[in-house]
């Protein structure tokens, strides 16, 4: 892998985790994208798939009394689901197909978030039926926190509660959809590469989001990351439609 492909993975996964520091959300939006343009696609969502561990445990660990047991439970169970599903798509689509349906997706999520689109989903069906989605996500196009969000918010949880229990279910689908994914081979020897800038800018990232969480307006950080998701997406669609 170039150098200056290891340096964009270090920048990339830095701004991703900062994001995910300061709103609870956003580290697979706002890096999936970005990294599927400096280093493809499949290798990007494996990448990530692998990088969202060690910050969700910590998370999910940390704020462990907040977590909403039985919503966690059923859609992580619907989640492993729907993840077999998912990995055939990566394999059987170009990175072009996969680069557009990113793009797409993230434009969608953040039309949404603009808006403040807001559900009001009841009952266990729902749980396992964003769980199951949320799982064709994370093996396909690596951006599996929409469905959940959307339940969270839906439901009117309380911000600890919100990133608590997101960070758990997060884990656990995160720990099997990556073993799926390197079982399968989805990862590149280059991607393998890009592993160890992604370590190390995790820490950065996450230090800088903490700092930046009491220093910066709430609504003004949130405008800056949807134009950053914006771009991110356009980039990817860009991408996709050129290659």
């Amino acid at each position: 892998m170039e150098p200056a492909a290891l340096v964009a993975v270090f920048v990339i996964i830095v701004a991703a985790a900062t994001v995910n520091a300061v709103t609870g959300f956003g580290f697979a939006l706002v890096g999936v994208p970005m990294l599927a343009v400096a280093i493809g696609a499949r290798d990007a969502v494996v990448l990530l798939a692998i990088l969202t561990l060690p910050m969700n445990v910590g998370l999910a660990w940390r704020h462990r009394a907040e977590i909403v047991v039985l919503t966690a439970k059923r859609q992580t169970l619907a989640a492993f689901l729907g993840m077999p599903l998912g990995l055939v798509v990566l394999l059987a689509v170009t990175q072009q197909v996969l680069l557009a349906v990113i793009a797409v997706l993230v434009l969608v999520t953040v039309a949404a978030l603009a808006r403040g689109v807001e559900l009001h989903p009841h009952g266990p069906g729902i749980d396992y039926g964003s769980g199951f989605v949320s799982g064709v996500l994370a093996t396909s196009v690596g951006v599996n926190g929409p469905p959940l969000v959307a339940v969270y918010h839906g439901r009117g949880f309380a911000p600890a509660a919100f990133r608590a229990t997101a960070s758990a279910v997060f884990f656990l689908t995160g720990v099997v959809a990556a073993v799926m994914l390197v079982a399968a081979g989805a990862m590149s020897p280059d991607g393998w590469w890009a592993l160890i800038p992604g370590l190390l800018a995790l820490p950065v990232g996450w230090y800088a989001g903490d700092w930046l969480h009491d220093r910066i307006d709430p609504e003004r950080f949130r405008h800056l990351v949807l134009v950053l998701l914006v771009a991110a997406a356009l980039t990817a669609g860009l991408e996709a439609f050129l290659g």
